[in-house]
Parts: structure tokens; C-alpha cells; sequence
């Protein structure tokens, strides 16, 4: 019987490989969502932060001293047009070529 003996997993370079563009994908929803984030005194675009775990990979926005980071995504009388502004940030990744990030 023959077979093929691996030096190095091949699912861990799958993984790895597949990790790395989920964390550029992300950087690039990350980067439009900051680009569309509403600013008075800027606090809230750079509360901006990718946050990388074993089986994730987040876009955050808000720390204690930003607090209102869900608020102004969800709500914002003064300017409309920045409500949902990480949502469309990840909408227009999602509907770009996503397989640019995995090749």
C-alpha cells in the first residue's frame, strides 16, 4: 500500500492561509467602515480595532471612552448618512471579489 507521508499537516497551511484572508478582508472593512464613521472629535474612528481570536476575526468600535460607538452606528439625527456605517463597510467587501484575499 502506498501512501503520501506529510512533513507538515496540509490542513494547518489551509488554515493558516484561509486565516490570513479573513483578517485582510477584514482590515479592508475596517478601513472603509473608519473612512465612513461619523466625526466631530475623531475618538470614534480611532476606537477602531481589528480584534483576532482562535476562531475569529472582528471589526470593533468603541472602548470605554468611547461608549456611544453602538449609538452613533445605529443613530445619528445630525448626519443620516453615516448611520450603519460598519454594516456598509462590510456590504461593500462582501459584494466586491472576495476571492482576491484567498488566492
Amino acid at each position: 500500500m502506498a501512501g503520501i507521508k506529510w512533513q507538515v499537516n496540509p490542513q494547518l497551511i489551509y488554515d493558516k492561509r484561509f486565516k490570513q484572508g479573513v483578517i485582510m478582508m477584514m482590515s479592508d472593512v475596517e478601513r472603509k467602515a473608519m473612512a465612513r464613521a461619523p466625526v466631530l472629535t475623531g475618538a470614534l474612528r480611532n476606537s477602531a480595532r481589528l480584534q483576532d481570536s482562535d476562531k475569529s476575526v472582528a471589526v470593533i468600535f468603541g472602548s470605554t471612552r468611547v461608549p456611544y460607538a453602538y449609538i452613533r452606528h445605529e443613530v445619528n439625527y445630525k448626519h443620516p448618512s453615516t448611520v450603519q456605517y460598519l454594516a456598509k463597510a462590510a456590504q461593500e467587501v462582501a459584494n466586491s471579489d472576495i476571492g482576491r484575499y484567498f488566492k
